[in-house]
């Protein structure tokens, strides 16, 4: 590769010999052969090219271009890309400036009090807008600094709804099937604190059967299914019976063909395993995120009657 890329600067030298200058020009024959028959690219032997890139579909918009390391080279190729258009600095504009800080904490501080001092000059919250690189790192930096400063943060780019609890609960419903009621995800769902259960002593004790008849996995199958065919003693006939409740409830919102089919399911488990209020008992973040996606659940039916009747 030290050959190889060094062939261009053995071409630019003066009075070579002509043998000398047949071999490096057999030398980049050859080896452009190769690059090309196996699809490969060598940023040490070719430059970059559009062409390489011809049917590229995205288009992409680049802001700022002159503060990017090696623009001017790239800038002044023969063949610029088309699905790449830059938006830079008019002539005569004033140039934009890039502040730098020794670290994050003092970035974060000193922008703090420009937003302090903008609201104190009549600046509306909502006109204010706060972009970070890693959320997580700054977060707590950020709500400890804003809340010295009397700053109401409002996180807009927060966790995905499956990370609470009512997301989780359908998610481990979801499991629950694919996992062929395993016990495993018998107990991910059935031992969730963060869910308003209607009957939570009753599912505990029927776990605690799966431990005592050493229940190893479930089935879709009611004829496999180890949860049915050991709970067979007559003090555990309401826990079959709730069993095969959940089971049913499940596989028929997973079975679901439609939207109607999946929302009479989801309905019929929400009555059988919750309590009236729901979530709304642990805390008001779990409660809207189960409004939110029973929100989403409606939208989707809405949208494919639409599809269907357009």
């Amino acid at each position: 590769r030290l050959l190889i890329a060094s062939l261009k600067e053995i071409e630019s030298l003066e009075n070579l010999p002509v043998n000398y200058r047949h071999d490096v020009n057999l030398i980049k024959k050859h080896y452009s052969q190769f690059l090309e028959e196996r699809g490969l690219y060598d940023p040490l032997f070719l430059s970059p090219s559009g062409e390489n890139y011809s049917e590229e579909e995205r288009r992409y918009r680049l802001f700022f271009p002159e503060v990017c390391r090696g623009w001017a080279e790239f800038a002044q190729m023969e063949s610029f890309p088309s699905f790449l258009e830059t938006v830079a600095v008019a002539e005569g504009d004033e140039l934009p400036s890039i502040d730098l800080f020794p670290n994050e904490l003092m970035e974060v501080r000193e922008r703090l009090n420009t937003i302090k001092a903008l609201v104190e000059g009549g600046v509306d919250y909502s006109e204010i807008v706060i972009s970070v690189g890693d959320l997580e790192r700054v977060k707590p930096y950020l709500e400890h600094e804003a809340a010295l400063r009397g700053l109401p943060i409002t996180i807009v780019k927060g966790a995905s709804p499956l990370h609470y609890g009512a997301g989780k609960f359908f998610s481990r419903l979801a499991n629950l099937y694919t996992a062929n009621f395993s016990p495993a995800a018998m107990r991910s769902l059935l031992l969730d604190p963060q869910v308003g259960w209607k009957n939570y002593p009753l599912q505990c004790t029927l776990l605690e059967r799966g431990i005592e008849y050493n229940v190893t996995r479930g089935a879709i199958s009611d004829r496999t299914d180890e949860w049915i065919w050991k709970l067979r003693l007559e003090r555990d006939r309401e826990l079959l019976e709730w069993y095969k409740s959940l089971k049913r409830g499940v596989v028929a919102l997973m079975q679901a063909s439609d939207m109607g089919s999946l929302f009479r399911a989801l309905f019929a488990l929400q009555d059988f395993l919750l309590v009236r209020e729901g979530f709304a008992r642990h805390g008001e973040v779990n409660h809207y995120v189960f409004l939110f996606i029973s929100d989403f659940f409606t939208a989707v039916g809405e949208s494919l009657k639409v599809y269907r009747l357009g």
